[in-house]
This record gives C-alpha cells, structure tokens and sequence, in this order.
C-alpha cells in the first residue's frame, strides 16, 4: 500500500498536469526511431543521422529556452496552448510526405516548438506544488511521462514499418488532446491576478539569493548555484551516453534481427524501459529523498556502466532487455530528483526558465551524442562504441561525487 500512498494527498492540480504528460507521452512515437528513418528510410548514413540529430537537439535547446523565458512572462497555459497547435499542425502535415525527405523541415519544426512545451509542465508541478511534497510531485510526473511511454514506442514501432503516415497523425491527434486536457483541467498558478487568490503570487525577488533582482541573467545564477551547475553541466555528457540507446541500439538490434524485426524489437526496448519505471521510481524514490542529488547521480552512472557495458557482450534478445532493467535504475535515480533539486535552486521567478535548463542539458546531449558515436562507428564496432560509452559514464561519475563531497565539506567548514 505505501508503493500507492505516498502519491496520495498531493494537489489536484499535480494529477491534471501529470494525467497530460502521460497523454503526450503516448504521442511520442516516431522519435524512438529517428535513426531508423534516417538510415533505413531516408538513405542517409550513421554519420549523417548523427549530424541531424545535433541540428534536432540544437533546435530542441532554443525551443526551451524561448518556452522557459515566455511561460515566465506570460503565463504558463497560454504559451503551452499555443505551442500544442502549432506542434500537432505541423505532426499532420508531416503525414503528407511521410517516408520522403521532404518530412525533415517538418520533423525539426515541431521539435523546437514541442521541446518549448517541456518544461512549462515542471514549472506548473513546481508552481503547485508544497516544498514537503515535491519529491512527490515530481515523481509522479516522471511516472506518468514513462506510463505514456509505455504505450507510444510499441505502437510506433508497430507502425513504423508498412503505416508511417497513419504514425504521424495520430501523434498529432495524441498530442492535441493532451492539450486541450490540460487547458480545461488546471488553473495557471503562476499568473499574478490567479496567484493572490492562492496567496502563492510571485515574488518580486530571488530569495534563494538574498538582494539579487528577477532580472539577472539566467546563466549567471545558474553558475552561482555550483552544485545545480555540477549537475546541469554533467546531465549534458550523461544525455550523450544514454542516447545511445535511442540511437545505435535500434542500429545494431536491426542489423542483427533484420529491419522489420528490429524496430519492434527496439519500440519494446521502450516499452520495457517505461515498465521498469512505473514499477521502480515509488520504491526508489525514498532514496533520492533522503540523498544529496549529486551523490544519488553519481550512483546513477555506475548503473549506467554496467547496463550499457553489457550491450558490448549479448547478441540474444532476453539479454537485450535485461540490461534494460539495470540502466533505468539510474534513469529513475537521476530523473526522479533533478526536477526537485532544480526547484530547490531556483528562484520563483526563474522557474520555467531554470526547468528549461534541464531540457536544454538533455537536448544538447541528445545533439552531439549521436554524430560523435556516428563518427566513431566509422572505425569501431558496436561493441567497442558501447565499451567507451560505458567508460565514460564512470568518469562522470566520480566526478559528481568528487564535486558533491567538495559541497558538503564547503557547507560543515
């Protein structure tokens, strides 16, 4: 019962926004299986695909930069509404030349639109949120975006194949749905004259930093707060390693089961992902409550060694799968957190804004993640890409912890 209690009790709102994010979740399809169109639909090579998955991530960071800094200033709803229209247009349209690369402007227009989108939802969980239940809060976010997960990936990659056209507009029709959920069913806190009737309106200064205005730039709070910098910067190469599983498993999984076989074997990988996580983030959770997000994250790279590491040594697809279940151990851990050690550092003005910066880190290493591995299949095998993949993870690591143990000795001295 306690797996189920402890997200009892939390603000409706929290369960509209969350119930929203999983209905999007749901239209996320076709981006588990980018590299397949790239390569095996489009005729571009692994190289290639890498560089269009930077150009993607790029766009994908200003997308939430812009949608951090707008939802800040005008509302969250209003930017959010406004952005699920132009994103689900755009998915419907894309229908239309679905399968020619004539798809490509398309495909990178709605991602820097829907990547503004992102994180106007964890600045409403943190606008709604109480400081004791937070954890919580975002917790359950995170459960209903892998709930959505789930089921996105394994229909995707059903259709992938033979219906990549009926793909595109149900994704459309998915993601304005959750749209329209979310508009009909949440209050924006955030806005001044909504917020005195809640008594939370927002302040007129940064409170975690005494005497500093709103108006500072974000980046240069970002740098004064060294351990969210730490682990804002780290999630960049973190990102890079994960995305190998977005973008060169589908590769090998395809090459050693063929193509048909192979993106629905690489839409289940997901699908098994999302279950691990709906299973695991309640029991991990009273961890990363009780720890320094650092430390938990350093952890989180040491699953991520062992789970991508494997993945240099199996050819049989029970074995794929196990090594699922071990690297989202260290997804639940960092993303379970981050969102609250984010909250925590930011000042209320700022909200959107510094939960953009947790898209934008993830955005750039979904970027330059892609093309560096691309580059390096060139010359290594998967297994050798895998290996390195895995080192760096632990690098990471004990970089974290080196920097967390750093914080706590600064704060006891």
């Amino acid at each position: 019962m306690n797996y189920i209690n402890q997200f009892r009790g939390l603000p409706r709102q929290v369960y509209c926004i969350c119930l929203a994010r999983m209905i999007i979740g749901i239209g996320s399809m076709i981006f588990m299986f980018f590299s397949l169109l790239m390569t095996r639909i489009l005729g571009f090579t692994e190289f290639q695909a890498g560089l269009a998955f930077l150009l993607m991530a790029l766009s994908s960071v200003a997308g939430a930069i812009v949608g951090g800094k707008l939802a800040d200033h005008y509302g969250r709803k209003r930017v959010y509404m406004i952005c699920t229209i132009l994103t689900s247009t755009l998915y419907a349209l894309t229908s239309t030349v679905a399968g020619t690369r004539e798809m490509l402007p398309f495909i990178f227009l709605s991602s820097i639109i829907g990547s503004a989108s992102y994180p106007i939802l964890s600045a409403m969980v943190a606008d709604s949120a109480p400081e004791s239940q937070r954890t919580e809060c975002f917790s359950l976010l995170y459960l209903a975006q892998n709930l959505g997960f789930a089921f996105g990936p394994s229909i995707g990659g059903l259709l992938f194949y033979d219906h990549l056209s009926l793909l595109f507009l149900i994704q459309a029709s998915i993601f304005m749905a959750g749209g329209l959920f979310l508009q009909f069913t949440t209050t924006d806190i955030y806005s001044l004259g909504v917020a005195k009737e809640f008594g939370i309106a927002p302040q007129i200064a940064d409170v975690t930093r005494p005497g500093r205005t709103p108006r500072e730039n974000t980046f240069r709070m970002l740098f004064d707060r060294k351990p969210l910098f730490a682990f804002i910067f780290s999630l960049i190469f973190l990102t890079m390693c994960y995305q190998m599983i977005g973008f060169m498993l589908p590769l090998q999984m395809s090459d050693t089961f063929g193509m048909e076989a192979g993106s629905r074997y690489s839409g289940f990988i997901w699908t098994t992902n999302a279950l691990c996580v709906v299973v695991g983030t309640p029991l991990i959770i009273g961890y990363t409550k009780k720890h320094h997000q650092l430390r938990t994250t350093a952890l989180a790279t040491v699953l991520y060694c062992v789970g991508f590491g494997l993945y240099a040594f199996i050819d049989t697809l029970p074995l794929f799968y196990m090594a699922v279940v071990i690297w989202t151990a260290g997804e639940i851990m960092i993303s379970t957190g981050a969102g609250v050690f984010i909250a925590a550092h930011s000042p209320s003005t700022h909200r959107a804004r510094f939960q953009s910066l947790y898209d934008m880190a993830r955005s750039l290493g979904r970027g330059f993640g892609p093309p560096l591995f691309g580059l390096m299949l060139y010359s290594l095998s998967y297994q050798q890409a895998w290996l390195v993949d895995s080192l760096v993870c632990l690098i990471i690591g004990v970089c974290l912890y080196g920097v967390y143990r750093w914080d706590i000795a600064g704060r006891r001295g």
